[in-house]
């Protein structure tokens, strides 16, 4: 009895019933791997474990977040250039497209304005609307010379 096997011979009715117990004999399937293992679950309850602050170790992760922060940093500030060029770089793009855009818009407002000023179009206009003067009763008033135009700024 001072051996383990004579241990588990006497224990053998407190042990749970094991796949591999079984008689294989009246069987046609071979065995599993490890069926005969029998696995004990034991709770462990740490409640009543306190840890014990390491001032040490406190300082260390002070020290790793400060360098960590200041590469961050550091990388941000190497990076930041680059991104804003970038930026820059899209809102240049759409500024130059916006610019094409635009004159093209100013091209087509040019032209329809010169249609509508022409004189043959004011002709038109003013058949339409019925004002069309007679030939005989328009007048061009004109100054009868620079001086009297120039008088006349001068009265102001």
């Amino acid at each position: 009895m001072a051996t383990l096997a004579g241990w588990m011979e006497d224990n053998d009715a407190n042990l749970p019933v094991r796949l591999g117990d079984y008689d294989r004999q009246d069987s046609f399937v071979r065995a599993l791997p490890n069926e005969d293992v029998c696995l004990w679950i034991k709770t462990i309850d740490n409640s009543r474990v306190v840890r014990h602050a390491d001032p040490k170790v406190r300082n260390a992760c002070w020290r790793f977040i400060g360098i960590a922060s200041v590469v961050v940093l550091l990388v941000v500030g190497q990076l930041l250039p680059a991104a804003y060029r970038l930026l820059a770089g899209y809102q240049l793009n759409r500024l130059e497209k916006q610019h094409a855009e635009l004159m093209d818009m100013r091209r087509t407002l040019q032209l329809d304005n010169a249609v509508l000023r022409s004189p043959e179009h004011l002709e038109q206009l003013a058949k339409l609307h019925g004002m069309k003067p007679a030939p005989r009763r328009v007048h061009d008033i004109a100054p009868a010379d620079e001086e009297s135009l120039a008088l006349n700024r001068g009265l102001r």
